[in-house]
């Protein structure tokens, strides 16, 4: 339990999801042509499936063509012909018998950087649009042992009301996409009415644009081009338009990857209070003195330097005979965060030096939860027991 809770705030953090790549990545390119819808559900016909090839080569430059290898050798080169391209990542080792498998070798990333931070530096640039309907925004870049950009993520979010959530999000990458194979299915409601085809193809100067899902669904729209492989996601709730909006604007404006080398990213890492016992010190109460010790803490970085930090506190005398602190009722969850965002903010009840006891009392019986805010943090505490809240945060008050 500890390291999925570890996980998950790492997760958060780096914002990049493995099963979100693997569902992504593209098999190498089929050039088929694209003949005519199939017949009713029953004519199922296949889409093409699979891993995708991991890429080989030097560093990839607008006069070179880049060579696809996988653990079973050479495949036809991709003629990326432009400036813009990504350098492709390591090759796995070609016949090699008893050597990873095709998915370890194209999710042998080896360094994970942030560029969240750069959003209004990115837009002014022109590097990505401006998506002012959207506060949230998530920039993850990952790269290979070697330093070279492997994978690039934006996310655009928004929250709030069910009616207004949101989540676009652009997956950008170096490889060969798959192309569906003449036909696919084609499905019929209940009274036999053919219903908008969940996947099609479509072409757009001469590339072709696979869509799938439909309005109500989470929908993708995969191409790929001279710049790259794109892959555009929309959330349940986003109408069709915006995601074609986006399509819109990336076929205007590829993605510089050259703007994202790894030097220039954040790096955010997890370690304990215990490592770095200075860590926000002064931020946090004295749970010592107040009869409590840590059952578990999550201390994060970025660059070195503690950014937030999350703690599970029980009576020093249950710590040695509670299972799950997350669980546990006599937990108290302390929450700091020096980069909390809009949605975040807009739950703090005030700063530390205007909370009162009822105010903090009603908002843990409410929402069992308090949010408030001190200097540059956003603290939030999850807990069913009151009256300890409020005693340490007036210890906060006192100092």
């Amino acid at each position: 339990m500890k390291e999925q809770r570890a996980q998950r705030l790492f997760q958060s953090l780096t914002d990049i999801s493995d099963d979100l790549i693997l569902e992504a990545q593209p098999v190498k390119s089929r050039r088929t042509s694209w003949l005519r819808w199939g017949a009713v559900a029953a004519c199922l016909c296949i889409i093409a499936a699979g891993g995708f090839a991991a890429l080989s080569g030097s560093q990839g430059t607008s006069q070179d063509a880049v060579e696809t290898i996988t653990a079973q050798g050479k495949q036809d080169p991709l003629p990326y012909q432009h400036s813009n391209a990504l350098p492709a990542p390591p090759p796995c080792e070609a016949g090699k018998t008893q050597g990873p498998s095709q998915a370890d070798c194209t999710l042998s990333f080896a360094h994970t950087r942030n560029f969240s931070r750069q959003r209004q530096q990115l837009e002014e640039e022109g590097v990505i649009p401006v998506m002012e309907n959207h506060p949230l925004f998530s920039c993850q870049a990952r790269y290979a042992e070697d330093g070279s950009l492997y994978c690039l993520q934006l996310t655009w979010s928004r929250r709030g009301s069910l009616e207004e959530y949101s989540d676009l999000t652009i997956l950008a990458g170096y490889w060969a996409v798959s192309e569906p194979e003449d036909c696919i299915v084609q499905e019929v409601d209940p009274q036999g009415n053919l219903v908008e085809p969940k996947t099609t193809v479509t072409q757009r100067e001469g590339i072709p644009i696979t869509t799938e899902g439909r309005e109500g669904q989470k929908q993708t729209v995969t191409f790929q081009n001279d710049s790259g492989w794109y892959q555009i996601r929309g959330s349940w709730n986003d109408a069709p338009a915006a995601v074609d909006a986006l399509l819109d604007w990336l076929w205007d404006h590829p993605i510089d990857f050259q703007r994202f080398p790894m030097e220039a990213g954040d790096d955010y890492t997890l370690s304990t209070l215990a490592q770095h016992p200075d860590a926000f010190s002064g931020y946090l109460p004295d749970f010592a003195a107040a009869g409590y010790a840590e059952s578990e803490g999550h201390l994060s970085l970025r660059n070195g330097l503690p950014v937030r930090y999350e703690g599970y506190y029980l009576p020093a005398a249950d710590v040695a005979r509670s299972e799950d602190a997350a669980t546990d009722p006599n937990a108290i969850h302390w929450c700091l965060d020096t980069e909390a965002d809009i949605y975040q903010l807009a739950r703090c009840i005030g700063a530390l030096e205007e909370l009162t006891q009822d105010s903090v009392t009603e908002a843990l019986a409410a929402e069992g939860q308090v949010s408030f805010t001190w200097d540059e943090a956003c603290i939030t505490v999850f807990s069913q027991d009151a009256p300890s809240v409020w005693a340490l945060i007036a210890t906060l008050q006192g100092d």
